[in-house]
């Protein structure tokens, strides 16, 4: 679930909780303008215990729900299958380091960013990259898409459904030429 679809969920769940305890206190005569005042007094009479330990449990309550509306946040699952030793499981951080990693290594790439989606048929990859002026594109898109898909291949034994390439931009090589 992505971060907006979480606060959207929040503030739903708070609005619909609020409405639906005025529509109760409407169906059952209360006027919620006016007996707000009257039940505050009412609370303040007491010693404060009470108050006090309502409040804390529904502190707890609402903690925790909020908790779990936000646990996870900008955390992808991991990858997991059964190996014949037991179940493996994979970060998609780690799967983008190794992607990045094989990726820069084939010569006119300069700069790599990778996004990993697991799919039914297998692993999809996107790639950003930045490459340098003077090579030729194609062959470096195919060298990169052919060397990822056979590095993930040997490194986690991932079944690579597609490796999607989009170049940035080029870029002035960082390192001085010498002639």
């Amino acid at each position: 679930m992505r971060a907006y679809d979480r606060v959207i969920l929040v503030a739903l769940s708070l609005v619909s909780l609020i409405m639906s305890l005025l529509a109760f206190a409407l169906g059952w005569g209360w006027n919620p303008a006016e007996q707000v005042f009257h039940w505050l007094d009412y609370i303040a009479r007491f010693d404060g215990t009470r108050p006090t330990i309502a409040g804390v449990i529904l502190l707890l309550l609402s903690l925790y729900i909020l908790r779990l509306a936000l646990r996870d946040l900008g955390t992808a699952p991991p990858l997991a299958w059964e190996s014949q030793l037991g179940q493996v499981h994979i970060s998609m951080s780690v799967l983008e380091s190794l992607i990045r990693r094989s990726a820069q290594e084939v010569v006119g790439v300069q700069d790599v960013e990778a996004k990993v989606r697991a799919r039914a048929e297998g692993v999809g990859i996107l790639l950003s990259l930045k490459v340098l002026p003077d090579v030729s594109i194609p062959a470096v898109v195919e060298a990169v898409q052919a060397g990822v898909k056979e590095y993930l291949k040997q490194t986690t034994g991932l079944d690579i459904a597609d490796v999607q390439v989009k170049v940035k931009s080029l870029v002035r090589d960082k390192k001085p030429r010498v002639e």
